[in-house]
């Protein structure tokens, strides 16, 4: 992947919650293709809107993306758990969103 843009998703926050999770779309140039292929990450604000960090790149559907981003928000999921919940998520997606 030789670049790529990064572009939020208009989040909803929820007040009471201390993390909030927002899908966030980017445009990846992969050289591999010859194109360019929108992916979705997830990026972590504290309650006060201040980015804390993005974990780009996640999956190409938006949908499942949007539904595991209001799930830790609104578990309130502690961002240092984002990585580990994020391998189970993808390796198997049933389980962590039922």
């Amino acid at each position: 992947m030789s670049g790529s843009t990064t572009q939020p998703i208009t989040p909803t926050p929820i007040p009471e919650t201390r993390y909030h999770y927002f899908p966030v779309e980017q445009l990846i140039d992969s050289e591999e293709l010859g194109t360019c292929i929108t992916t979705y990450g997830i990026s972590v604000s504290c309650f006060h809107g201040e980015e804390l960090f993005l974990i780009p790149d996640i999956s190409t559907d938006l949908e499942k993306i949007r539904q595991l981003a209001n799930l830790l928000t609104k578990y309130n999921l502690y961002p240092e758990h984002l990585n580990d919940l994020i391998e189970d998520f993808l390796a198997d997606e049933e389980s962590v969103l039922a």
